[in-house]
């Protein structure tokens, strides 16, 4: 090897070396300002469990995932968050999935979950600092689902407007069908169908699909 070679090797093994060792500072400092306080009654300091059985236990519903470019606001500080944590472990979901209040309760799981990480696949997570945790809640209470209004909406007693109420039911509470408009209805349906079949949930049969697509088209946000 000539002179000029040995330097050039020196020189990149020095470099490589350098990089390695400030990922490795700057990471230890990102872990120590990303303090976040658990909430009451979490198992942080428990003995530890395999991450994979503790998400399969806390979250056992999470949907398919839809792509960020069909997130709410989708260039906002909030859809940036929810796209760079949440989905380090699961796929993407859809704010409309839950209430405002459900997703205060899921957020303080999730920060529970996400600060006892131990081993597997949850090692290697990162934590949102606390000010994004805060930014994250906001966002998804500003576009979480509206609650379904038993008094405000008529065809409940239907035989469509029951299956609606049941089918959706299984993962979460039943959305107001003014939530969306006559032509997004479709999509959405077809979404929780596949979310429905991948859980193991009850499916209903095709002609019941349609008959709940019809209901929700008629009390739609368009028909308002």
């Amino acid at each position: 090897m000539k002179s000029g070679e040995k330097k050039a090797f020196v020189w990149i093994s020095v470099t490589l070396a350098a990089i390695a060792i400030l990922t490795v500072v700057l990471e230890i400092r990102y872990q120590n300002t990303q303090i976040v306080d658990l909430p009451p009654n979490s198992n942080h300091g428990a003995p530890a469990q395999d991450d994979n059985q503790v998400i399969a236990k806390t979250i056992p519903n999470i949907p398919m995932g839809i792509n960020p470019d069909e997130l709410p606001d989708p260039e906002s500080r909030g859809a940036t968050i929810l796209t760079l944590y949440c989905a380090q472990c699961h796929e993407l979901p859809t704010p409309a999935m839950h209430t405002k209040e459900e997703w205060q309760k899921i957020i303080e799981r999730m920060k529970a979950i996400m600060l006892s990480r131990r081993s597997g696949m949850l090692i290697h997570t990162i934590s949102p600092p606390k000010k994004d945790w805060t930014i994250l809640e906001t966002y998804l209470g500003t576009h979480a689902q509206t609650p379904l209004d038993k008094n405000g909406t008529s065809g409940l007693d239907t035989s469509a407007g029951k299956a609606f109420q049941a089918t959706c039911s299984q993962c979460h509470g039943a959305p107001n069908p003014a939530t969306h408009t006559s032509n997004e209805w479709p999509r959405v349906v077809l979404r929780m169908k596949s979310h429905i079949i991948r859980s193991g949930k009850n499916l209903p049969d095709q002609e019941t699909l349609i008959g709940i697509i019809e209901y929700l088209q008629s009390h739609s946000k368009t028909n308002q």
